[in-house]
């Protein structure tokens, strides 16, 4: 196959199938002189960049090296030398041409990283390809990059310098890039303009960037950080930076009371219950309400914040009562309080809830049950697995994990009965954690199921308990070295003749 035929199949792959994971290693086509495929592989190019995140092009510089490896790019380029304008066409549009050059600029070859780096000045949205080249590993480039980043950093759009904050910020932990580089971007952002567009930065869909724009603002000094974010705390869509941005408010010694009331409604626990606790440390007088109002919070972690604040603040009040009172308000967390306060003499009032319509209701019930009075109501949570809803299996298995409970001939006649998968594989892991040797039958029974996602975590917790087998010296009864002797020669088709003849030398 010659070099042309081998590169237009696979700009085909790329082309009708999207498979970008070639991306690098058709760069090899702008070494052959053929201009149309050169035109082909330009809009493949423009179509990974319209699309690619901050990872991705961190990844080009990798991926690259190791194409260039694979395919042999130095047979192209022996005794030549390329500038990056070679690459282009007259038929590539302005979009088609800067990706061509942004690859350039990531190539292995000096000569043509140099060429498309001077390119790129020219071009706008193209800071953040200058950016990777301040680090770059050849001293003559780095100065070179240095030169336009300098330039670029000061005349670019504000749009554009947003865009470029992972790459810039990136530079922080580079090895190769001077000091002066620093104090420079440091200087471009440690200034009214930069607070502006930094603050703008913030409504960035992209949530790196936005992390980026956090992390500066908050470490800036002589601004005023509550102004910023309180407008803006509640429009971040990302939990955890919600929480970065109020913890460095309270840490920077800001009140956010105000903040608070409406923190205490995060959808994120942890940060209802830090909303709660500051409430509580300065702000006494309004914090048992927004304490008993907790008590139905439906994290576990709240909930016990929220029955400290109300014991200490208020000895009299009778939280078993508060839970009793609002089981038809809010079940779900009612059920949940009363396991945390209540005792045995609850559990006729909650178990009705497990016949409830909502699957979270059942589930909340099931929990508060086995936590009050295990012994009567274990075998009543087995029986939970045959429920039609994938979330009280769910459950189900969970707590039966939790709890040790152990009845796997009842578990393994529901997976026999259940007519759903999810249900089935659910019992199977189950039946897997029961003594050495019945769960190796349960596993070789399995293995003819006409299920194939059954079958394959049969086939793959046999290879489990053959890794684990000296872990445990239980010796094999007589009729259980029959049984399992007869599965192994029933299913050798699925196990394969050598871990059949394996297993059966195992068990001797």
């Amino acid at each position: 196959m010659t070099d042309l035929e081998f590169y237009d199949n696979l700009l085909k792959e790329c082309e009708e199938n999207a498979k970008y994971s070639y991306i690098t290693s058709i760069f090899n086509v702008f070494f052959l002189n053929n201009n149309d495929m050169k035109y082909r592989a330009s809009k493949v190019m423009e179509k990974w960049l319209d699309k690619s995140h901050f990872k991705d092009i961190c990844n080009i510089q990798h991926n690259r090296q190791w194409y260039d490896e694979y395919y042999g790019y130095s047979r192209f380029i022996r005794g030549k030398s390329y500038n990056a304008e070679d690459f282009l066409t007259y038929q590539m549009s302005d979009k088609q041409k800067f990706a061509v050059i942004v690859f350039a600029s990531f190539h292995s070859n000096g000569y043509i990283r140099e060429s498309a780096l001077r390119l790129l000045k020219n071009y706008d949205n193209s800071l953040p390809y200058i950016a990777f080249r301040v680090n770059d590993w050849v001293e003559p480039i780095r100065k070179i990059a240095e030169d336009i980043f300098i330039e670029k950093i000061y005349s670019v759009s504000t749009d554009e310098l947003i865009n470029s904050l992972p790459y810039i910020y990136k530079l922080y932990y580079s090895t190769r890039r001077n000091q002066y580089i620093l104090d420079l971007i440091n200087k471009r952002f440690n200034s009214d303009d930069g607070v502006v567009t930094l603050s703008k930065g913030l409504e960035n869909n992209d949530i790196y960037i936005r992390k980026i724009c956090i992390s500066l603002l908050l470490n800036m000094i002589d601004i005023d950080k509550y102004t910023i974010f309180a407008n803006y705390l509640p429009k971040e869509r990302e939990p955890f930076l919600r929480r970065k941005i109020y913890l460095n408010l309270i840490k920077d010694g800001y009140n956010v009371l105000e903040i608070s009331d409406d923190f205490i409604k995060d959808k994120l626990p942890a940060n209802r219950s830090m909303a709660l606790r500051y409430i509580y440390e300065n702000d006494k007088e309004n914090s048992l309400n927004k304490g008993i109002n907790m008590l139905l919070d439906k994290d576990a972690s709240v909930r016990e914040l929220s029955q400290r604040i109300v014991r200490e603040l208020s000895p009299n009040t009778n939280i078993h009562e508060f839970y009793l009172k609002s089981i038809n308000i809010k079940p779900q967390s009612a059920i949940l309080g009363l396991s945390e306060t209540g005792n045995i003499n609850d559990c006729a009032i909650i178990e009705k809830y497990l016949y409830s319509d909502k699957p979270v209701i059942i589930r909340a019930a099931m929990t508060a049950l086995l936590r009050l009075d295990l012994k009567k109501y274990q075998h009543c949570i087995i029986e939970m697995l045959l429920s039609k809803h994938c979330g009280v299996v769910k459950t189900a298995k969970l707590l039966i994990e939790k709890y040790y409970i152990q009845d796997f001939d009842r578990i393994y006649q529901i997976y026999q009965t259940s007519n759903l998968s999810n249900t089935r594989i659910k019992c199977l892991t189950l039946l897997f954690k029961d003594t050495k040797w019945k769960r190796l039958i349960y596993m070789l029974r399995a293995l003819s199921d006409t299920d194939d996602n059954i079958r394959n975590l049969s086939l793959s917790a046999i290879n489990s308990w053959e890794w684990n087998y000296n872990r445990s010296f239980v010796p094999i009864s007589e009729s259980e070295e029959m049984l399992i002797k007869e599965l192994i020669l029933k299913n050798e088709k699925y196990l394969g003749k050598s871990k059949a003849r394996k297993l059966l030398f195992l068990i001797k």
